[in-house]
């Protein structure tokens, strides 16, 4: 089972490691960095929907290809990470 929890997200597991009843505002209690990380997902997602708008606006509002919108979540995915690494984001 141990492994099986190691590829969940960390939120999940500690609602299966919860007591019955316990609530959303529980766990954001007992474990910060669960509102941390959800606060980073928003983040992402408002950046890389800015991008590909910006992407969509620059190139005739054609769809961005697969391949483009893959190397956008990669440099937006980087640029976070550096910023949470040096302290920018937190």
């Amino acid at each position: 089972m141990t492994d099986e929890l190691k590829r969940l997200k960390p939120r999940i597991v500690a609602a299966l490691k919860s007591p019955p009843g316990t609530t959303l505002e529980d766990l954001a209690g007992l474990f910060p960095e669960l509102d941390r990380e959800e606060r980073f997902e928003e983040e992402f997602r408002n950046r890389y929907n800015d991008a590909i708008f910006d992407w969509q606006h620059s190139n005739g509002w054609k769809q961005a290809p697969y391949e483009v919108a893959q190397e956008i979540a990669e440099q937006i995915r980087h640029e976070m990470e550096y910023q949470i690494r040096s302290g920018r984001l937190s």
